[in-house]
């Protein structure tokens, strides 16, 4: 919230129940599936992101979108990635699966 206060920016908070969805997100706000975002932690499969101790990315998309393992294993120039395990998630990111925000 700092941070994007400190960018000038006004954010709002709207707390609801949890949902593990987009689509369930979607539904208590009260807005849009386009108007929201999936945002992953993705595992690097290969080897020298692991070697450089960075195996993971946030990846974020639009919630009205499917994630692309190929697509993104070439944007990455690797041969395969795999969803971080929720325990992962949990350590690296201090959130539940389904409620990480799509922030770096």
């Amino acid at each position: 919230m700092e941070f994007l206060k400190a960018a000038g920016q006004t954010p709002t908070v709207t707390e609801h129940k949890a949902v593990l969805t987009c689509e369930e997100a979607a539904e208590v706000r009260g807005v849009s599936l386009a108007s929201g975002a999936k945002a992953m932690l993705i595992k690097d499969g290969g080897k020298k992101l692991a070697k450089e101790g960075v195996p993971y990315y946030l990846a974020i998309i639009s919630a009205t979108n499917k994630f692309n393992s190929k697509r993104f294993c070439k944007v990455l120039g690797t041969k395969s990635v795999s969803f971080a395990k929720p325990e992962v998630v949990h350590e690296l990111t201090g959130c539940l699966t389904g409620a990480v925000p799509p922030f770096g």
